[in-house]
């Protein structure tokens, strides 16, 4: 039987192969691309002067001013007093009467400067007087040989004479003049038929796996539906009255006090009101399973007391409201700024409901825990994605940019995948070319104030957006979102939020795997997830959503191996899992490791090494598996160990050396150059520290590494958990940042018969903190080679949130024997951690959207 189902796997598979390849070959072979040959462009390389442009060489005479001129080659006079204007005055002179209209003027050089440089032209007023208005300054980019001079298309008179400045030796070239402005187009590298029909047999191949894994629950699900269709029927009755009703109630409000009503209330109050009908619905049907009738008297004076502190948080709510009104009165009259005050509030009033009804006042034993942690965490994402407008979290500008170019290769549209230009509708350009990196009000109102769901503006044009080389997997979950909302066609803002709902369901996917397999330390699990600063993250563009995953699914495997192989599912209700005292036999079980979690701890090891190097260290955790879980012998369980790390450590060098060969931007070609050459950091414009001087005053860098810890310390602290936001310019009161600490230290001290098996040795702690201070060196080491500059005597760069992911094996670290939880203090966790993202999301809100 067994058999005979891997046969029929096996031929399942080869039918999705041959599916793919006959779809590929028919989506190639009958469809055109919609990419047009040519688009728009920014970039100054792609300027080219108009088909009407002609040469005036042999037009004019040409003579110099405070500068020697040699046939064609202009030599800079430099006065010697300084004080004098040294603009040396190449100058152009038609013929007398011969005098032309003008709008474009070509300066063809021939050799480039090696930096960038200021040209200016001057042309004639109607007096022919050069005067300062009559200019025009193009900086020329460094290796460009071509300087272009755009001259107002309000000037109505011909010139007789033109006048160019450089401050620099130049030779020319040629000289063009033109009636046209100057045409900047892009012209496409089209994909070829083999890329195109790879990636489509990629795409479709993968598309073709995953239903072939989802079918049993497809089935299962489609099962349940007949069965239960009557209910699931009223449900969705339900939820879509509750939205058109809501949005009737809305617009009636709109209409009578003479309001637009634009689609994202449309959105917002559909989003609301089903919502409300969902959770109210649960509460009136769903049965409790109550404390026993002896504490029930206890419960009556508890919920007093609990729904006693609800009012006083929705009135901290709506003080915050009127605190961050105070400083823009012209937005207090608002609904745009009080709706999401008031639906803070009532997101207040139905989470604490639902928690007194589905946890607070249920048995332990019956929590599902794992549906509550994951829930509550998606909530708090989505929540915190929709405050922190586009581009205002940490690099998304180009975390952005770097998902779009993963999307154009989805598409199979065209370019480069580390050029620097990147093919974009001009709907996505839109909100792209915006710049804003801070949250206000002005930024608030253009965002909500222009949203739409589907596509207004046709077109594509190339924008400036290098691709992140060093992490290009990274990009695969928010570039598949993005590709799902623009081949759905819906607009720049849904676009860019569907690329960052795709990182927060891939976060939170990773997140219910992981709590699922973590032998121990589940609510610490969640209270990690669970600060504001991995919520900022998981709901953003930031490649670090992938490398915490990667980082977390090797950890988890190695708590696995070392503490259990044979462990049940974690998850389950106390009644099927047995009693604790099984539950501790099976964790003191010296079972082999099977040959399938020692797969998957080789995958998870190739997958984290790479993602980022800096936790490399960590693939040494494998050496705190008994060596009887690996092998028969010693000798045997250190080869399959070494096998571990070798290949991990293989595969990243070749991912490097890829990168290092395809990209300008690899980290190991900048520490190769800097060792050997002078560091120039282009965000000081300093000279900076390489790897050669630390490796020759390895004393000195010690001490700077001391200095360091101490005057960071406490920055690298607060800002791993959340106290600076968005580009570290959001002031979270650090008194938040210290309540989701110690919910973490409570949740790693929680004492069950799993936690105690679980423990590791001290010499076994040793081991884990001398990893983790190596990855913290490694990102130090890092950040003092990348961004600080000579001038400083400590590392510059360095932010918590790189450490996030040590906070995993920490766990093995942090628990305390002065410090004892009892298990029912998870109950009060998830409510803990749900209010305080809560109370975060209406801080940020009201200081830095209402009051700024």
């Amino acid at each position: 039987m067994h058999q005979m189902k891997k046969r029929n796997s096996v031929f399942l598979h080869i039918i999705c192969i041959l599916c793919a390849c006959l779809i590929s070959c028919a989506a190639v072979f009958s469809t055109d691309s919609s990419v047009p040959d040519t688009i728009a462009s920014d970039y100054y390389e792609d300027l080219a002067l108009a088909e009407d442009g002609v040469s005036i060489l042999d037009q004019v005479s040409l003579r110099g001013k405070r500068c020697t001129l040699d046939g064609l080659h202009v030599i800079f006079e430099k006065p010697e007093d300084e004080d004098e204007d040294t603009d040396p005055q190449f100058l152009m002179t038609f013929e007398e009467g011969a005098g032309v209209e003008v709008r474009t003027v070509e300066l063809i050089l021939e050799e480039a400067f090696p930096y960038d440089v200021t040209c200016v032209l001057f042309y004639p007023d109607e007096e022919g007087t050069y005067v300062e208005e009559c200019s025009v300054t193009v900086t020329l980019p460094r290796e460009e040989t071509r300087v272009f001079f755009e001259i107002p298309e309000e000037l109505g008179y011909s010139v007789e004479k033109l006048r160019i400045d450089i401050d620099e030796d130049y030779t020319i070239q040629d000289i063009l003049i033109s009636n046209e402005t100057p045409v900047q187009e892009y012209t496409l590298e089209k994909t070829s038929m083999l890329q195109r029909w790879l990636l489509t047999f990629a795409a479709v191949f993968a598309l073709a796996e995953v239903i072939l894994y989802c079918a049993p629950w497809v089935m299962q699900a489609a099962g349940y539906y007949l069965k239960n269709s009557k209910k699931i029927n009223t449900w969705l009755l339900l939820l879509a009255g509750a939205a058109l009703a809501g949005n009737a109630a809305a617009f009636l409000l709109f209409h009578l006090t003479g309001r637009d009503y634009s689609q994202v209330w449309i959105a917002m109050i559909s989003l609301c009101s089903i919502i409300a009908a969902y959770q109210i619905r649960l509460l009136a049907a769903r049965k409790d399973s109550l404390v026993p009738e002896a504490g029930r008297g206890k419960i009556t004076g508890y919920r007093i007391l609990f729904w006693a502190g609800i009012a006083v948080f929705c009135l901290f709510i709506a003080f915050e409201w009127i605190d961050g009104s105070e400083e823009i009165p012209e937005v207090a009259g608002l609904i745009r700024f009080q709706f999401p005050f008031v639906f803070a509030i009532v997101e207040a009033v139905l989470f604490a409901l639902l928690y007194q009804k589905y946890v607070l006042n249920v048995r332990e034993e019956n929590v599902s825990f794992l549906n509550i942690y994951i829930g509550v965490f998606f909530l708090a994402g989505l929540a915190y994605l929709l405050v922190f407008l586009p581009y205002v979290s940490p690099d998304e500008p180009s975390h952005f940019a770097s998902a779009y170019h993963v999307s154009n290769l989805l598409l199979g549209k065209t370019g480069l995948v580390s050029g620097d230009r990147l093919f974009m509708r001009a709907e996505d350009f839109v909100l792209y070319g915006l710049d804003e990196e801070a949250l206000s009000s002005e930024y608030y109102m253009q965002v909500t104030e222009n949203f739409r769901f589907f596509v207004s503006e046709q077109g594509y044009v190339a924008a400036d957006g290098a691709m992140v080389t060093n992490a290009i997997f990274s990009y695969l979950v928010p570039g598949l979102g993005i590709t799902l909302a623009r081949m759905l066609h819906m607009s720049g803002t849904m676009t860019f939020l569907m690329g960052r709902l795709a990182n927060l369901i891939f976060f939170t996917a990773v997140l219910r795997f992981l709590m699922k397999k973590i032998p121990f330390g589940r609510t610490a699990l969640f209270a990690i997830a669970m600060m504001p600063m991995t919520l900022h993250m998981a709901a953003s563009y930031s490649y670090d959503v992938m490398t915490f995953g990667f980082v977390t699914l090797f950890v988890v495997q190695v708590m696995c191996m070392v503490c259990s192989p044979e462990t049940p599912p974690p998850m389950r209700s106390a009644a099927e899992r047995g009693s604790d005292a099984k539950i501790a036999s099976q964790f003191r079980t010296a079972d082999k490791v099977s040959r399938q979690d020692y797969r998957q701890c080789v995958i998870y090891g190739i997958l984290m090494a790479p993602s980022k190097m800096v936790y490399i260290p960590l693939l040494l955790l494998i050496f705190l598996v008994p060596w009887e879980r690996l092998g028969e012998t010693k000798k045997e369980a250190w080869k399959k160990k070494l096998a571990v790390v070798g290949i991990s450590l293989a595969v990243t060098c070749v991912i490097m050396v890829i990168i290092s060969l395809v990209s300008a931007d690899s980290t190991l070609r900048k520490m190769a150059e800097q060792s050997v050459s002078v560091n120039m950091l282009t965000w000081t414009n300093e000279e900076g520290y390489t790897l050669s001087w630390v490796l020759g005053h390895l004393g000195e860098y010690i001490l700077m590494l001391a200095r360091t810890v101490v005057k960071m310390m406490d920055y690298y602290f607060f800002t791993m958990i959340g106290s600076k936001l968005g580009w570290l310019d959001i002031d979270i009161p650090q008194v938040y940042a210290v309540a989701s600490f110690l919910m973490l230290l409570l949740a790693v001290n929680i004492r069950d018969e799993r936690s105690e098996a679980a423990q590791i040795g001290s010499w076994q702690k040793l081991w884990v903190a001398f990893l983790c201070a190596g990855c913290v060196f490694a990102t130090i080491l890092v950040m003092t080679v990348s961004w600080t500059p000579v001038s400083y005597d400590y590392v510059a760069g360095v932010q918590g949130r790189y450490f996030i992911p040590l906070l995993i094996p920490a766990i093995w670290l942090l628990p305390s024997h002065l410090v004892e939880v009892k298990s029912v203090v998870r109950k009060y966790l998830v409510f803990g951690a749900g209010m305080l993202n809560l109370w975060t999301l209406v801080y940020v809100f009201a200081q830095y959207t209402v009051g700024a």
